[in-house]
């Protein structure tokens, strides 16, 4: 997310943060695209330094801030810059990390094609998404059993803490954030990596991300509750006509109850009925297989590198795609070599 919350904090905040800096194309008197880069000696597992839009460890969308006025014209002038500056500065391409399908992603198809830039898509997916719906038909998609099952473990869950489970908005108290933090680091997202506060920065960087939405009105915490319990809590951002729901977390004494898909089901209701919002962007992973099952949309995902011009620099881009296609045969021969052989045996 390129808005001044995000990369306010991470230039301030995160241990890269002094190598942050702005992509833009101006005129003078407004900003047409603004997008925060920094510079990575590599493209994945390839040696080819990029200027990279992905400024976090934890992506959520990376789509640039782009006006509505020659938005193509913009993107030319962006990528000249950096094809201008691309021997000083060391660098070959710019990564585009998770760019929503959309006018921004089609104004760049178009800026490379009249630049003749070379270009490889890395990912391409589908994110869950969520429309308003007039009917409120937001579970149509569950099985009756499905929907059944999860009814009735939120009765127990509800039994087991001696109160109904409840649902709000707790955005207005800045202690919900840290809350969440702590949340989060008692569960599984520790021993995986995920977790905040196994990385240096991350916590303060997030804390002071909700903190600036929150004192424009812009953040939105739920948290499901009973009997002075938190079960689970949603993070979510408001922007434009939608939300940006970009953390869920629960409290894993729970898990056979499901608490983190009942408050998923909890927050569509939320957000029919007491927001303004249009849509939810649940900005995961690919292939997250849960919340492609509780949520009904889709919005199409890609990331995108742009080679920054030459001859050279064109044929490595374009062989990208072969490079790594050999990378993964080779490693799969490794695997299956290896599940051949089998174990070494320990010698008497």
């Amino acid at each position: 997310m390129c808005e001044p919350p995000c990369v306010l904090a991470a230039a301030r905040n995160l241990p890269y943060g002094d190598d942050l800096a702005l992509l833009v194309a101006d005129d003078g008197e407004c900003f047409h695209i603004v997008t925060p880069v920094f510079r990575v000696p590599r493209f994945g597992r390839l040696p080819f330094p990029v200027v990279t839009t992905d400024i976090r460890r934890m992506t959520w969308l990376g789509t640039p801030l782009l006006g509505p006025e020659r938005p193509v014209e913009a993107w030319m002038s962006a990528l000249t810059t950096l094809s201008t500056e691309r021997r000083s500065g060391r660098w070959q391409g710019l990564a585009l990390k998770w760019i929503a399908d959309g006018p921004v992603a089609a104004a760049l198809d178009e800026a490379t094609r009249r630049l003749r830039l070379p270009t490889y898509v890395s990912e391409d997916f589908d994110q869950p998404f969520l429309h308003r719906r007039p009917d409120r038909s937001y579970t149509s998609n569950q099985s009756k059993r499905h929907l059944g099952d999860y009814r009735r473990r939120a009765r127990r869950l509800s039994e087991l803490l001696g109160a109904e489970l409840e649902v709000e908005n707790v955005a207005a108290d800045l202690n919900s954030v840290r809350e969440y933090v702590e949340l989060e680091a008692a569960g599984y997202k520790v021993d995986n990596g995920v977790a905040m506060r196994t990385q240096d920065g991350e916590s303060e960087y997030f804390t002071e991300m909700c903190a600036a939405f929150a004192a424009e009105g812009r953040l939105q915490v739920l948290k499901m509750h009973a009997g002075g319990r938190t079960v689970s809590m949603q993070i979510s951002f408001e922007a434009g006509d939608g939300l940006f729901l970009v953390k869920v977390g629960h409290d894993e004494k729970f898990n056979h109850y499901d608490p983190g898909v009942q408050l998923h089901f909890a927050a569509m209701e939320h957000f029919d009925a007491r927001t303004d919002a249009a849509w939810i962007d649940v900005c995961t992973f690919p292939d997250n297989d849960l919340l492609l099952r509780l949520y009904q949309d889709r919005r199409r995902t890609k990331s995108v590198l742009v080679g920054l011009g030459g001859p050279l620099n064109s044929a490595m881009v374009r062989a990208i795609p072969h490079v790594r296609r050999a990378g993964h045969r080779s490693r799969r021969l490794v695997r299956a070599a290896r599940h051949a052989v089998g174990p070494k045996r320990g010698r008497s």
